[in-house]
C-alpha cells in the first residue's frame, strides 16, 4: 500500500505540472501564440492525469479495504 501512496503523490505532482502547463497553453492560445490544437492537447493531457490519479486513489481504497477484511 505504501507503493500506491508514493505513486499517488508522484501523480499528484505530475498533475499539478500538467495543469499549470494547460493554463499557460490556454493563455498562449488566447494571445494567438499557440494553435487551438495545442491548447486542446494540453487539456486532454490534464484530464488524462486526473483520470490516472483517480484510478490510483481507487486502487488505494481497494487495498485498504482488503487490509481491513483480512484477519
Amino acid at each position: 500500500m505504501l507503493a500506491v501512496q508514493l505513486r499517488i503523490e508522484t501523480e499528484q505532482q505530475a498533475l499539478d505540472s500538467v495543469e499549470r502547463a494547460a493554463n499557460i497553453a490556454s493563455k498562449r492560445v488566447t494571445a494567438g501564440k499557440e494553435s487551438r490544437l495545442d491548447g486542446n492537447l494540453a487539456i486532454v493531457e490534464a484530464e488524462r492525469a486526473r483520470n490516472q490519479l483517480a484510478a490510483l486513489n481507487e486502487q488505494r481504497i481497494g487495498a485498504r479495504a482488503q487490509g481491513i477484511a483480512m484477519p
